[in-house]
């Protein structure tokens, strides 16, 4: 599904979202607004980083790893900041895994470890109600990363909500996209990882791509902004005038590293704003 089908789709897509995305308690409406657009080169340092880091190969299967981070501001720029716990639970869990070790491994995590098309999904995201964005890895359907998130309903409600979050009421899901002709030319070693990569970097965001979805829980509403890129906003201008549909530059240009309490603590140099 391309952007343009989503939107097609609107009618099929609110219900989908009121499914997927309401309390059983909770009366919501579902609204889908304009797409967010992130740069096309950041996006792709993102998905090169899971993909480095994030990704291991046992025998017989593969490995993909889900992390998680928060969004602080930077002057007046946002950063995409990667949980330093989250990415660290995710490494150690994959080589539990190596090790033919899951017990350790979703000991680790605090998490299942699930099997989508033959890869090990390790989730290191057991902290999210101190996130402001998580990946959701290996889903063929864009759609299918969406999920329920209790405390953003209870933030909504009025609750009072702890946590370290910079973007209350709201999260972000990453899709990060399986690709085994990509993964199969990547050597075990992260550090000879990169490099490959960066090289292959037209394979990281499939045609069509749909980075993700930005969630809102906001005056009884789900406010649900689709992430695409710049060359997909590109693409699909002359649909979008058509059908009136404006998308918004993101706040989002850097991306960097956290503390286990959402501090921002770098921000990496090929960063862009």
């Amino acid at each position: 599904m391309n952007i343009s089908a989503l939107y097609e789709q609107r009618e099929n897509i609110l219900g989908r979202i009121f499914a997927d995305l309401q309390a059983n308690t909770q009366s919501l409406t579902p609204v889908l607004k304009d797409p967010e657009v992130i740069k096309d080169q950041l996006l792709m340092d993102f998905i090169a980083f899971n993909y480095t880091f994030a990704f291991h190969r046992i025998p017989k299967s593969l490995i993909m790893g889900e992390i998680g981070g928060v969004l602080p501001m930077y002057g007046n720029k946002r950063v995409l900041a990667i949980s330093e716990s989250s990415i660290k639970k995710v490494i150690s869990a994959a080589e539990a895994l190596s090790n033919n070790n899951k017990a350790l491994a979703e000991n680790i995590t605090e998490l299942p470890v699930e099997e989508r098309e033959k890869i090990k999904i390790v989730n290191g995201n057991r902290n999210a109600a101190h996130y402001d964005f998580i990946t959701v890895a290996g889903k063929s359907n864009p759609l299918d990363i969406l999920q329920l998130h209790t405390y953003l309903l209870l933030g909504a409600e009025g609750f009072t909500v702890v946590s370290n979050k910079s973007l209350p009421g709201q999260m972000y899901l990453f899709n990060v996209p399986f690709n085994r002709n990509l993964f199969e030319q990547l050597p075990d070693n992260a550090e000879e990882r990169l490099p490959i990569i960066k090289s292959l970097k037209q394979m990281l965001m499939p045609e069509g791509f749909i980075a993700g979805f930005r969630i809102r829980y906001k005056d009884k509403k789900i406010l649900v902004s689709p992430v695409i890129g710049e060359g997909e906003k590109m693409k699909n201008e002359p649909y979008f005038r058509k059908k009136s549909i404006n998308p918004e530059p993101s706040e989002i240009c850097l991306m960097g590293i956290s503390s286990p309490y959402g501090g921002l603590t770098s921000i990496m140099e090929n960063s862009l704003c």
